[in-house]
């Protein structure tokens, strides 16, 4: 027994010593087991639950089946075929071929004043130029500046367009009349070509209808002062472009920074992403049209092609891209050199991927257009400027400085000077061109990989 008492007393001493210890553990257990037979009791009774929607679901199927939708037709879903908007929805414009006969009385008598014999004059309906033709082959330069400032005095012009050349072996020089020209409007030239990506400009000296191949001529600068035609320009382009192009052959990236000038052409099928109005979006889109750059090139590398218009001969073609920049020198005001690489970049070697700019400025000076952009541009326009200074910029070449505005254009086409009258554009013409467009059903159909870039910016 003393033997036995002696354990217990020493166990009964530790659990005194230790009492508060020994109570808080058999409290917590307490509390365990009892939380773990209330979490028993409430699956208990979800599994209830669960058996009687069982076996409501079940009376439901059953009900479902024994249902007869024989006799529900059934809907075959087909992809809308697009078709190309007709060139009958844009106006025309009616030519007056008349030639104002006073205007030619009044230069016949100056020229006989100074005894120079006329030959012939000709006289250019759209663009208002009179080529005079003389008999003599040879006429002093001091007799031709004689007559030229007795022009500009009778007749109250302060600009007349001249070029001295000789033609067919006749001297002749040709004036341009201080008026506005005929305008030819889109409708007249608009027609379906085979041309990739078709620029339509406008109409010659000759009334010869001028249509290049951007694939061809490569970028394009378009700079002129305001309000001589620039913007029209641009519009009667894209238009023409959404006359011919499927958005699966074409798809445009428009950055424009005022936010009027192309709001026109918003949420049509062919915009790779919404027009971009502000610097931040224009610069993720260039970002991502030098990364879809360097993805083509790896591409055509891998096949031994050396463009994509070889690709699209022999595989499922991938789209031209064209970004059109409105406005080029307010976008470049801030980040002017993460601008220029980007453009320069882009203008040197995206040509052979498929991807290509149509670039506008109304400063068309050296700060805004670089050397390098503008020799990797050799497809130029200019509108009417203040010098001779900003016509050599664009076109390395005088006469800009001497057009009269209002759609009276230089188009330097790889070295070839080209006097021209562009395509008018209204608004209602847009309309009618993007209606025809979005009552199709073809909407939206932007770039996923392009809007996670311009929502969330773009990684190097």
């Amino acid at each position: 027994m003393i033997l036995l008492a002696i354990p217990c007393a020493i166990i009964l001493g530790i659990f005194l010593e230790f009492k508060s210890f020994f109570i808080e553990l058999f409290q917590e257990l307490f509390t365990a087991i009892k939380e773990a037979w209330i979490e028993s009791k409430n699956m208990e009774a979800t599994k209830n639950n669960l058996s009687i929607e069982t076996t409501r679901n079940v009376d439901d199927m059953a009900i479902v089946e024994d249902a007869d939708f024989t006799t529900a037709p059934v809907e075959k879903i087909e992809k809308i075929k697009y078709m190309l908007p007709q060139a009958e929805l844009l106006s025309k414009s009616v030519v007056d071929k008349k030639a104002d006969n006073n205007y030619v009385d009044v230069l016949t008598v100056i020229l006989k004043e100074e005894k120079i014999d006329i030959q012939d004059v000709t006289v250019d309906d759209t663009l208002m130029t009179y080529k005079i033709f003389f008999k003599s082959c040879f006429i002093k330069d001091t007799v031709l500046r004689k007559v030229l400032t007795k022009i500009k005095w009778k007749l109250g012009s302060d600009e007349i367009f001249i070029r001295k050349h000789t033609e067919a072996e006749k001297y002749c020089f040709e004036i341009k009349r201080n008026q506005d020209n005929n305008f030819i409007c889109l409708g007249n030239i608009a027609k379906k070509t085979s041309e990739h990506i078709p620029l339509f400009f406008g109409v010659d000296e000759e009334d010869n209808v001028i249509v290049k191949d951007m694939v061809e001529t490569n970028h394009l600068l378009i700079a002129g002062q305001t309000g001589s035609g620039k913007s029209v320009c641009l519009l009667s382009i894209v238009n023409g472009l959404l006359l011919n192009k499927t958005p699966d052959e074409l798809k445009l990236i428009m950055i424009d920074y005022k936010g009027t000038e192309l709001n026109l052409f918003k949420n049509i099928p062919h915009l790779a992403c919404p027009i971009q109005t502000t610097k931040y979006g224009a610069m993720n889109s260039l970002y991502w049209l030098v990364d879809l750059m360097k993805d083509r090139y790896s591409l055509l590398k891998r096949n031994d092609y050396q463009n994509l218009e070889d690709y699209n001969k022999e595989n499922e073609p991938l789209p031209y891209f064209v970004c059109i920049i409105d406005e080029v020198a307010n976008l470049i005001s801030d980040k002017r050199k993460e601008f220029d690489e980007l453009l320069e970049k882009l203008s040197s070697m995206s040509r052979a991927a498929g991807i290509y700019l149509i670039v506008s400025t109304q400063r068309p000076d050296s700060k805004t257009i670089s050397s390098t952009l503008k020799a990797n541009m050799t497809t130029k326009v200019a509108f009417k400027v203040a010098s001779g200074v900003n016509s050599r910029i664009i076109l390395d070449a005088n006469g800009a400085e001497k057009l009269r505005g209002k759609g009276d254009c230089l188009l330097n086409c790889n070295g070839n000077i080209t006097h021209l009258q562009v395509a008018n554009t209204t608004k209602e013409d847009i309309k009618s061109v993007v209606e025809a467009i979005k009552v199709q059903g073809n909407n939206k159909q932007y770039d996923s990989e392009l809007m996670a870039i311009l929502e969330n910016g773009f990684e190097a």
